[in-house]
């Protein structure tokens, strides 16, 4: 590299992290000195190995600024800039899901153009499975956009209906969003090669991997990953005139007309599905931005080995806290909802994955889980309401990093048995409960032989006691442990009971 190249989520609008080192990145030629100039002071640092990396003590919320790197033969200049909350939105498909597909989007389109004092901003780090020809061009395409810029609709709906919410309580605060997600993708594709490696369980990953690929060579597997994009492309160019013509139609009439969607490509070197590939050439790219910390919805695609994702979840934010230099960096996720194709409602895939993120959150420091049980639409992978989503995902947020009140939901804490009759505690439930139907579902009870049968549920204060005609001495419990179920527990603040077994070896 012999020419000045910051990196490239450094762009005019550019939200950067208030009193936290803000680190300003990228490439340059050798031995030469680059400085960073914002608010009338001027920072430096070294290219070594091509790379350099300036370190801006922390600043007070502030802004506009202006933002100058030079290297004495090459100056950019960002204008625009503003000191703020940064948090970075990162996943799959649901928090891939644009604000446009909301039900409710015209209705917050007509609030934002009434309220000018909300000052959110996004980027999108480019969606890139490897390093294409193109691949510098598409970084250098990517930019920040405001509320008032044309492309507000497609943002990540989740992102930013937590981002309103926290801006909202902080008040005069601007709020960036820094998102990092493809729909599909395992969390695996998102951690390095060491995370995977290190942990003999999760080598499985990598071994599912090479067995798929086989002893194909690469020019192969690249040829194979170019007639998928090209056939992908025709597909998409004939929904598009398909929706033009007739915008109404459903996925399944589109399906129905042109064929199914060409949803996954083959695996290999090129494929965003690989191993450790979106690590590279997304998260990397982007991770040392100055944030306040991670928003998370992910799993849906790592139900196939759902007994590891406590593993794998656990290592990805130990992986993404070592290379941010920060192991207590906020991450705030979300358990999955309930979810289930047709005729696998009683599967528990979905239940095993969401079991691991609440044990996540209970052996994790500095995270927080936004329950979402009731959020999900049966045959529907993709719920289209996400504001509510959004708004419990702030909750966490304010709670855990700017001294509001926890308005968690009941946690499952302990229970016990007197005689034909088990009795759970839970957190959160000092006030109460709500019951959202004509009686509580979703309890089972188990004896010795671990066969399980619906409880009776009644609520004793901020207790439930259960009990089964079918169970004489129950010994195991479990709460909606299920792909899919009706959601009928509630805490007294809305938010639905946590899902739960109290045992890991009641099977």
């Amino acid at each position: 590299m012999d020419k000045l190249k910051p990196a490239a989520i450094f762009k005019n609008k550019m939200v950067l992290q208030r009193n936290k080192e803000i680190l300003i990145w990228g490439q340059g030629k050798e031995s030469s000195v680059v400085t960073a100039k914002i608010n009338d002071k001027e920072y430096s640092s070294v290219v070594t190995n091509t790379d350099w990396c300036i370190r801006i003590p922390p600043m007070e919320a502030g802004g506009p600024y202006i933002l100058k790197i030079t290297d004495n033969e090459t100056e950019f200049t960002y204008e625009d800039v503003m000191t703020g909350e940064v948090w970075f939105a990162c996943g799959q498909s649901n928090m891939e899901f644009i604000l446009r597909n909301c039900p409710d989007y015209h209705d917050v389109k007509e609030e934002i153009k009434n309220n000018q004092d909300l000052d959110i901003r996004y980027y999108e780090t480019p969606k890139q499975s490897y390093f294409s020809d193109n691949f510098g061009e598409n970084e250098e395409n990517s930019g920040w956009s405001k509320l008032e810029d044309d492309n507000f609709d497609s943002w990540s709906a989740v992102a930013f209906y937590a981002a309103k919410k926290l801006a909202q309580n902080l008040s005069g605060i601007t709020v960036g969003i820094a998102a990092c997600f493809w729909g599909g993708t395992s969390a695996s594709c998102w951690c390095d090669e060491d995370t995977l490696l290190s942990d003999l369980a999760l080598n499985e990953y990598l071994t599912d991997y090479q067995s798929q690929i086989g002893n194909k060579s690469d020019e192969l597997l690249k040829n194979e990953y170019l007639e998928y994009k090209s056939q992908l492309r025709q597909w998409e160019a004939a929904q598009a005139e398909l929706l033009r013509k007739s915008p109404d139609l459903t996925w399944s009439q589109i399906a129905e007309k042109i064929g199914p969607y060409k949803w996954c490509p083959p695996l290999g070197p090129y494929s965003q599905y690989r191993p450790n590939g979106l690590f590279h050439t997304m998260f990397s790219r982007m991770y040392r931005f100055s944030k306040r910390g991670i928003w998370y919805y992910q799993g849906e695609s790592d139900d196939h080995k759902p007994r590891l994702y406590y593993r794998l979840f656990t290592r990805l934010i130990e992986c993404w806290r070592t290379l941010c230099e920060d192991d207590s960096l906020p991450f705030i996720f979300v358990q999955l909802p309930m979810y289930s194709e047709p005729g696998r409602e009683n599967e528990t895939s979905w239940a095993y994955i969401r079991e691991a993120q609440q044990r996540v959150y209970t052996t994790v420091k500095n995270t927080a889980m936004t329950v979402a049980l009731d959020l999900g639409e049966h045959f529907n992978i993709h719920p289209p309401v996400k504001s509510v989503l959004g708004s419990r995902l702030a909750d966490q947020t304010l709670a855990l990093c700017y001294g509001h009140s926890d308005k968690s939901g009941p946690l499952y804490k302990s229970s016990f048995t007197q005689g034909s009759e088990m009795t759970v505690e839970f957190y959160n439930s000092s006030d109460g409960f709500e019951v959202r139907g004509d009686y509580i579902s979703g309890f089972e009870l188990a004896s010795y032989d671990k066969k399980f049968y619906k409880a009776s549920a009644v609520i004793d204060n901020d207790r439930i006691r259960l009990t089964s005609e079918n169970v004489a001495q129950p010994v195991y419990l479990r709460y909606n442990f299920v792909n899919y179920a009706d959601v009928t527990l509630y805490g007294k603040n809305g938010i639905p009971a946590a899902p739960f077994r109290t045992s890991l070896t009641d099977e």
